[in-house]
């Protein structure tokens, strides 16, 4: 049978955990609107009585919060910590709790994680600075060197050429799946990212799975 993926925007989707609000405005387009992973498992029977078989979430993991530029965060890909659930979202038991319930429902899971860049001044753009190409924004989408080399939009952009940021990326993902066990990885901005690297972390993960 076809699969079917539903995309959640998860801060977007169901407010199931009011203690774990910070800062919710739901007036607010560009504020956070509360939405968690307890509220996800909460709508499971509307989800599985609408035909999906699997559902795909925006990255759970902690993120930058503060807006940029009056761009709103609340979408989680200024990731700031890549093995941790943003406490907004819920716990590392919750998403468990999450994947047992599609488990029991023969559905899957599918988390999205960010492999090319970080947040602005977020913890590792502080302790590891040499871990990042630092050549400014792309401003030729056209140039392809440009586009795996250049930060995409004031993100600061990972150097997977650096065996050490190959071996933090890889940790990043092989955290996941032995956590949680994931039916699926997403990947982030993959145009951004070097093929080599990229089959290297694929086939890494395939390992482990």
């Amino acid at each position: 049978p076809m699969d079917s993926v539903y995309l959640i925007m998860v801060d977007r989707f169901a407010n199931g955990d009011e203690s774990n609000d910070q800062g919710v405005d739901r007036t607010d387009p560009k504020a956070w609107h509360g939405g968690d992973l307890k509220g996800i498992r909460e709508q499971l029977d509307f989800i599985e009585n609408i035909g999906v078989s699997t559902i795909w979430l925006t990255p759970i993991t902690r993120s930058r919060t503060e807006p940029i530029g009056g761009h709103p965060s609340w979408h989680g890909y200024w990731v700031s910590d890549g093995r941790s659930v943003d406490s907004r979202f819920g716990t590392l038991k919750d998403l468990k709790e999450l994947k047992s319930d599609l488990n029991r429902r023969g559905m899957g899971l599918m988390l999205d994680l960010v492999l090319n860049h970080v947040g602005p001044e977020t913890p590792l753009t502080t302790a590891q600075p040499d871990w990042f190409h630092g050549l400014g924004d792309v401003t030729d989408w056209t140039d392809d060197v440009q586009r795996r080399t250049h930060d995409v939009h004031g993100l600061p952009d990972l150097d997977q050429s650096k065996p050490e940021v190959v071996r933090h990326l890889n940790a990043d993902g092989l955290h996941w799946i032995r956590e949680v066990g994931p039916s699926a990885i997403r990947v982030d901005a993959v145009r951004h990212l070097e093929v080599p690297f990229l089959n290297q972390w694929i086939q890494t993960m395939a390992k482990a799975s």
